[in-house]
């Protein structure tokens, strides 16, 4: 598990967003994965990026997207968009975080290999504050955890997100009379996603909780059943 080769993927151009500071982000993860023994790169969300993974093990998409800007389908994007999801299709695991979940609009099924998404006009979250995100049930024991109960942390709180009907809840919150499922880990097609809607900006990574968290979740991806 040590050692592996792990790419982070940064927002920029058409996959950033005014809110999220994308680069900060994917250093803390970065620096945080590298110190757990990885070998880890940050590359900005270029078609390349998608493409030249060879050496990649596990990619994780730390990008996102501006509902106030229409993306027209572009051919370089939509051909890197299907190498990747034949890199997907051969079995390597995918790490979504945070603003991944409201990612590539322009492509149609980055939210079946997320396993969710972020709906735009439905949903939301109230204002950043502390908050402990409780465990539920049927996310109890799984490895992607590493033993939490819990995770408190300074963050957003998705609500109203699509979630697939297979996948794990591993994290929730309670908000507007609803538990809102914030993390998930799926196993599908022979492959692991996670979703971890966790990691704003860098007071995000502050948390203890938080970055054990992060960590497990790699842990559980990169680890062979």
């Amino acid at each position: 598990m040590t050692h592996s080769r792990i790419r982070i993927i940064a927002g920029t151009g058409r996959y950033t967003d005014p809110w999220h500071p994308f680069a900060e982000t994917a250093r803390c993860m970065a620096d945080l994965l590298g110190e757990a023994g990885h070998k880890v790169e940050i590359a900005e969300s270029t078609p390349e990026a998608f493409t030249e993974l060879t050496d990649t093990d596990l990619v994780v998409i730390n990008c996102g997207g501006n509902p106030e800007v229409e993306l027209a389908p572009e051919p370089i994007w939509q051909q890197s968009f299907q190498a990747f999801e034949r890199w997907l299709g051969s079995g390597h695991p995918v790490l979504g975080v945070h603003a991944a979940s409201n990612a590539f609009p322009d492509w149609p099924a980055w939210p079946e290999l997320l396993g969710g998404r972020w709906v735009r006009g439905r949903s939301h979250h109230p204002p950043r504050t502390e908050f402990t995100f409780k465990v539920p049930p049927a996310g109890r024991d799984h490895p992607a955890l590493g033993g939490l109960t819990h995770v408190s942390v300074l963050d957003e709180r998705y609500s109203e997100l699509d979630v697939s009907a297979d996948a794990v809840p591993l994290l929730q919150h309670r908000f507007d009379d609803k538990d809102q499922v914030m993390a998930w880990a799926l196993q599908r097609d022979g492959r692991k996603t996670v979703y971890d809607g966790l990691g704003h900006d860098a007071q995000s990574f502050a948390s203890a909780d938080r970055r054990r968290l992060l960590t497990a979740e790699v842990g559980w991806l990169l680890a062979s059943d």
